[in-house]
């Protein structure tokens, strides 16, 4: 028997006997090599129930997968628990026969180098996006209907986009209409920013407040066909909330991300990835502020990322905000790696208000 087990988990072996609690010492060694990623494996058969909860809590104070692997055990028992993946073994014939095969993560792209073009927010502004493409050498691919749906680079570029593709701008269908070609064609990838987030809720008809551009992608989407509206869900409901890249070298995230949560998953680090994190405050044009974690930033990989916009992308700490708030009359900007070159184009006009200047 196969057992999927997600690299960087925390795998608990569970048997019928329940003798006591761990160890404080073996917390330190868990804790210590959940840190250090990948996955690490616990003889917990002798453990109370208070027990295995300390060691889900360890799991997710490192962003680890819990995972119970049990003999003598119910399924729905041990998710109550709080282990997110649960294997239940009839015996210990079937523990004898197990294998377990590492599961990769999906924010795993080591492997990819690039060259990259890292484009920031570009909030539904189709025709700054086509005129940014086409800056950085990208030839548009039109469909019969001269609507934009792929862009080829000649030397084989990737584009990644960091996120917040849709609302407040002019075009958001025919934005992710290119985008999403482009993905397709393997050609861009694409994290999820905080308004994918939302667009997802509405498209699915949940209770979302039609705020900050929303109700505008709303409108334009309407116009679009029931199976283009289909699409956009099941691409914006797949998109990852982060990447490494680059041999760990590069990370994309649309909020930023502070070292010790790339490469991971769970609720946190999916928050951190999309949303950010606000101080509490708000600034005086009554916008919240954000905690400003790229001026702590010592990791070793360069972090791109938008969501908070910017008068100009500049480096910050090996990290670089890319969001110079085209739809707001700024900018449109990507950086092209590994050059490290900053390319931009004006915004055609203010699409959409925000109170407060860039900074």
């Amino acid at each position: 028997m196969n057992l999927s087990i997600p690299d960087l988990s925390l795998v608990v072996l569970l048997g019928a006997r329940m003798a006591g609690a761990l160890p404080a010492d073996r917390h330190d060694e868990i804790d210590r090599r959940l840190r250090a990623g990948g996955i690490t494996v616990v003889d917990a058969t002798g453990a109370t129930r208070q027990a295995r909860a300390e060691l889900v809590v360890l799991a997710k104070r490192r962003s680890a997968t819990p995972v119970a692997v049990a003999v003598g055990a119910t399924e729905w028992s041990l998710r109550e628990q709080g282990f997110r993946r649960v294997h239940v073994l009839a015996d210990q014939a079937a523990v004898d026969a197990v294998r377990f095969e590492v599961e990769r993560l999906p924010n795993d792209l080591r492997e990819l180098t690039g060259p990259f073009d890292a484009i920031g927010d570009v909030h539904g502004c189709r025709v700054e996006l086509e005129e940014l493409l086409r800056d950085l050498g990208y030839g548009i691919v039109h469909d019969d209907r001269l609507r934009a749906v792929d862009a080829v680079h000649p030397d084989g570029r990737t584009v990644l986009f960091v996120g917040d593709l849709v609302d407040r701008g002019p075009d958001t269908p025919g934005v992710l209409r290119l985008a999403m070609g482009m993905v397709a064609a393997g050609r861009a990838l694409v994290v999820r920013g905080n308004h994918e987030d939302k667009l997802v809720k509405a498209l699915r008809g949940n209770d979302v407040r039609m705020t900050h551009g929303l109700a505008e992608s709303m409108a334009q989407l309407g116009r679009e066909s029931a199976g283009f509206r289909g699409r956009v869900l099941e691409f914006c409901s797949g998109l990852v909330p982060h990447y490494v890249l680059d041999g760990g070298a590069l990370v994309v995230a649309h909020a930023g991300l502070p070292e010790k949560y790339h490469g991971r998953e769970s609720s946190r680090t999916r928050s951190l990835a999309i949303w950010g994190e606000n101080t509490g405050e708000v600034d005086e044009a009554g916008n919240p502020v954000r905690y400003p974690w790229a001026e702590e930033y010592s990791g070793a990989a360069t972090v791109l990322y938008g969501h908070t916009p910017v008068a100009e992308a500049r480096w910050v700490n090996g990290t670089m905000c890319l969001d110079t708030g085209c739809v707001f009359g700024g900018r449109l900007s990507a950086l092209r790696y590994p050059e490290r070159e900053v390319v931009w184009v004006p915004a055609r006009r203010r699409w959409f208000e925000r109170a407060g200047k860039l900074v």
